[in-house]
């Protein structure tokens, strides 16, 4: 089984700076595929966290906006992706749907 990960830094403050990431699992050889987990460690290695466990999606490409809100691209195919917004609760809203892409990347601009 390959692992694959996603990360994202947020509260860049070099000393307290937190980073996020999205982990999922893959058949050698293979894509990534669900369950996904959302999970946090501060920038020395201590304090992982598992925020959230998303069983029925395969989640790439993590941004977080300056608000705090966490974004992900939802892979439908192997071909087609669709934004989604990772809510608190373990559950999701749909913003986009869908993406004729594989999108495994995803920032926000400074503005």
């Amino acid at each position: 089984m390959l692992t694959v990960l996603f990360l994202a830094c947020c509260l860049a403050t070099p000393a307290s700076a937190m980073l996020m990431g999205l982990k999922s699992a893959a058949p050698t050889g293979g894509s990534s595929s669900a369950p996904t987990s959302l999970f946090s460690f501060n920038a020395d290695g201590t304090g992982f966290t598992e925020i959230a466990r998303y069983n029925d999606l395969d989640l790439s490409a993590l941004a977080i906006n300056g608000s705090g809100d966490v974004y992900a691209f939802q892979r439908t195919t192997s071909t087609h992706t669709r934004l989604v917004k990772l809510l608190d609760n373990n559950s999701w809203d749909v913003l986009f749907d869908p993406f004729a892409r594989d999108i495994r990347s995803a920032a926000f601009g400074p503005d």
